[in-house]
């Protein structure tokens, strides 16, 4: 049997073999789309889509559908559809003809998962994300939906590739690494100098460690000011 148009369906005649209970059921769909797609907007996400996955009619169908397009009535939210969701529908051209209707919905949205695998400390790049489409209900542990969210951004511990990215996952990047060559930057009295050392500890942007003066020997406190730079302001 070819499959009507949602409009279509909810606008054809009632007459041509269109049953109460499908006609409920469409019209609880075309209420579902415009409170996902609106929920989507607010949260900027793309992709979010919706399942039915059951729905119960509370009481007895009507005896005949209606002859216009059913009005729903649901408790209006920013939140997002999912789960138990109750519509009141009624029909505007015959008084009484009202019915309750319960549906269990899902979401499901395209989040950021690992495309191979990520070190303790390493920085992310686009090349190590890619999209895969989980239930909403199943992120109970926080996601990420956009890849400027988690660009930049540094791995705390190492994480597998095919991994789902959540935020106890990422933190600061790793500007600096023990053992590594970086830049020393000082100015005193509106004087500036450069020197290389030896980063002596890892470092994120903004944390001060032990920095090993390459030229004088001498170990500093300094600033990770950017990757690969120190200020010796704090020495």
């Amino acid at each position: 049997m070819r499959l009507l148009p949602l409009g279509l369906l909810l606008l054809l005649p009632q007459a041509q073999a269109v049953t109460p209970l499908a006609q409920i059921e469409a019209a609880v769909d075309q209420a579902l789309s415009e409170r996902v797609a609106s929920h989507a907007q607010r949260q900027g996400w793309q992709g979010l889509r919706f399942v039915r996955e059951s729905g119960t009619l509370i009481g007895n169908a009507p005896p005949q559908a209606c002859a216009e397009p059913l009005q729903p009535r649901a408790a209006q939210s920013a939140d997002a559809p999912h789960g138990r969701q109750r519509f009141s529908l009624y029909c505007p051209t015959q008084p009484g003809w009202s019915r309750d209707y319960v549906a269990e919905v899902e979401l499901y949205l395209p989040v950021l998962f690992t495309s191979q695998a990520i070190e303790r400390g390493q920085t992310l790049g686009a090349g190590q994300l890619k999209r895969q489409e989980v239930a909403l209900g199943k992120l109970s542990r926080g996601f990420y939906h956009r890849a400027e969210e988690v660009i930049g951004q540094g791995a705390k511990r190492s994480i597998r590739a095919d991994q789902l990215l959540t935020p106890a996952l990422l933190g600061q990047a790793l500007l600096v690494r023990r053992g590594q060559q970086v830049k020393i930057q000082a100015s005193q009295d509106g004087i500036s100098a450069s020197a290389l050392g030896e980063a002596l500890e890892n470092g994120q942007r903004g944390a001060v460690i032990r920095v090993r003066n390459l030229s004088s020997e001498k170990v500093i406190k300094a600033k990770v000011m950017d990757e690969g730079v120190v200020s010796s302001r704090y020495q």
